[in-house]
């Protein structure tokens, strides 16, 4: 696990209880890492309480096949939490990508990223 990661680890709060065991590029946390970006530390419960609300089932079990039902999902809760068309846009748009093996770290992402590293630091 590299430090960025080890970073990510640390700072999610949800992740107490969960198994070691759970790789650290699950789908899962491939949704979070997206989700991260809009959402900062919350992107982990939001994310697994999306997943076992809508989808019942646990977020390790998440499956790419899975994606498309969580992704409507995700946007209809992402629209209640901002009136920022734009911005629920591109974080769908992030998750689809992610879901046509397209995603790519986006400049905001990034920045956030190494922001919230620098912040921790």
């Amino acid at each position: 696990m590299n430090d960025s990661q080890s970073l990510k680890k640390t700072m999610r709060s949800d992740w107490s209880d969960q198994s070691d065991s759970q790789t650290p590029n699950s789908l899962f946390d491939q949704v979070v890492d997206v989700t991260y970006t809009y959402l900062g530390p919350a992107a982990d419960r939001f994310v697994a309480r999306q997943i076992r609300n809508h989808l019942e089932i646990e977020p390790e079990d998440l499956r790419k096949r899975d994606l498309r039902a969580l992704i409507d999902w995700m946007k209809l809760a992402m629209s209640f939490l901002s009136d920022d068309d734009k911005l629920v846009s591109e974080y769908i748009n992030s998750l689809q990508e992610l879901a046509s093996n397209r995603r790519k770290e986006t400049k905001r992402a990034k920045a956030k990223r190494q922001a919230d590293i620098q912040e921790v630091l």
